[in-house]
């Protein structure tokens, strides 16, 4: 994938156009990717009066597209590129419950989630000295 990106200034004290490239292209540019796994349970209680979602889950995104700021007397503004690689693992648990049932209904549903979010890799020019 390639990405180039233009911009178009009209200088009307010459009466034409000019042109120019904002951003290079880059050909070693690609989709990002992602490795996901999830192991779930579910249950319920008294007819289903009382349920619950456990769901455990791990998440890897490859080749992150980061925008780069270039330097200013490159004549160019930023560069996209492939620059990380990021895990996320988390918890998700649903507690569902049925309090009246009839003319009048109450249910109630109760969330709880958690999520670690970790930066595995990092494009070497983009980390700090």
């Amino acid at each position: 994938m390639t990405i180039l990106r233009y911009s178009s200034q009209l200088f009307p004290r010459f009466g034409s156009g000019d042109y120019r490239i904002l951003t290079p292209a880059n050909s070693d540019l690609s989709w990002e990717r992602q490795k996901q796994f999830n192991l779930g349970l579910d249950g319920g209680l008294w007819d289903n009066r009382l349920s619950f979602s456990i769901d455990a889950y791990t998440k890897k995104s490859f080749d992150l597209i980061y925008q780069v700021q270039l330097d200013p007397s490159s004549g160019l503004r930023s560069a996209k590129m492939n620059a990380a690689t990021l895990q996320a693992r988390g918890l998700e648990i649903l507690i569902n419950s049925i309090n009246l049932k009839g003319a009048f209904s109450w249910l109630t549903e109760w969330r709880l989630g958690t999520v670690r979010n970790k930066v595995v890799e990092l494009d070497k020019t983009l980390r700090p000295n």
